[in-house]
Order: C-alpha cells, then sequence, then structure tokens
C-alpha cells in the first residue's frame, strides 16, 4: 500500500481560520502544594460545578493580530468539561504570517467576591514549525 502526500502552501489556503473547543483534560484534585499556591486552582477542581469560558486570539511577536475571542461560557458538572465548539477567526490561513501563535486562557468565575473572574491556565500554540517559519508556509498532507 503506498501512501501519498499532498501539499499545500499556505499562501493557497483561502480558507478562515477556526479553532475547535473540545475539552479539557488533566484538571484534578487539588493536592496540599497547588491549594497553597494556587487557591483559585484548588477551588476549580474541588467545586461541584465549574463555571468556566476560553479566550483565543492570534498574536504575532507580541502583538495581537486578531480580535479576542471568547467561547461559550458553561457550568461544567464535575468531571465533564467539554465545548464542542467552534472559533471563527476574521483572518485567512493564506494571510497567517510565519509567527503566528494561537493564544489560548482558560478563565473561571471566581468564588471569591474581590474578583469576577481568574485564570487558571494558559498556552500559546505556533502555527508553523521553524521549517514552515522560513518559507512561510503550512504544508498540510
Amino acid at each position: 500500500m503506498s501512501l501519498e502526500s499532498k501539499y499545500l502552501l499556505s499562501s493557497d489556503i483561502d480558507v478562515d481560520v477556526c479553532v475547535k473547543l473540545v475539552s479539557l483534560e488533566g484538571l484534578s484534585r487539588p493536592d496540599e502544594f497547588s491549594i497553597k499556591t494556587h487557591p483559585n486552582y484548588a477551588y476549580a477542581t474541588a467545586a461541584q460545578d465549574t463555571e468556566l469560558f476560553l479566550t483565543c486570539q492570534i498574536w504575532v511577536l507580541g502583538t495581537p493580530l486578531t480580535p479576542l475571542l471568547y467561547s461559550t461560557y458553561k457550568c461544567f458538572p464535575e468531571g465533564s468539561i467539554a465545548w464542542n465548539e467552534w472559533l471563527v477567526f476574521p483572518i485567512k490561513y493564506r494571510d497567517l504570517p510565519g509567527p503566528a501563535q494561537l493564544a489560548l486562557t482558560i478563565w473561571m468565575v471566581s468564588p471569591l467576591p474581590e474578583e469576577d473572574v481568574v485564570v487558571l491556565g494558559g498556552t500559546t500554540v505556533p502555527f508553523f514549525d521553524d521549517s514552515a517559519y522560513n518559507s512561510e508556509s503550512l504544508l498540510i498532507f
């Protein structure tokens, strides 16, 4: 059986950048260290229902390229954190510069009266690897 790969340059992809938010995994019961150092994390992991939402934005070299997009705000029962939601950015793949990164932040409605929401965590994900960055192309196969 032969595997055939087909490649496209990102400059040929005339489609809006879409991100599917599926689920959040790894939120476990707090240990003593996390309770002492991160009280909001401890609350979120111990609560019966956790009220969460995500924010997403595309950044390039420390500057936002797109507006901040918000997921649906949801109250999740214990053990079930799944959005199953698409976010569509107002930019096409062909227009993404080489160093573009997707920034994701997880927010929780705070149990503390002095705070509205608190950050539970976040990450950034590059759209291109080092080789694609040099040629400013994304290979899809």
